[in-house]
């Protein structure tokens, strides 16, 4: 079964496919980025709309969700 995760490329981030076979971070690492979101989602579609929910707390000032926070702090780095 597929699944999609967000990754953040140079360019911004980006919906990327995860094999049935690999986890998120190894479909993080052969798109070239970091994972962001592991998901997983089950189509492309509600990928994207956890993009722009991403995007838009990022251009939000301040969030008046309870206990939202920085994406920053849930970006999971990639091992080098």
């Amino acid at each position: 079964m597929r699944s999609y995760c967000i990754v953040e490329l140079d360019d911004g981030l980006t919906i990327v496919e995860q094999p049935a076979a690999a986890g998120p971070e190894d479909a993080a690492l052969r798109a070239g980025g970091t994972l962001v979101d592991p998901g997983p989602y089950r189509n492309p579609e509600e990928a994207y709309d956890a993009l722009l929910a991403l995007e838009q707390e990022l251009s939000d000032e301040g969030s008046d969700t309870p206990d939202a926070r920085v994406m920053e702090d849930r970006i999971l780095r990639m091992p080098t």
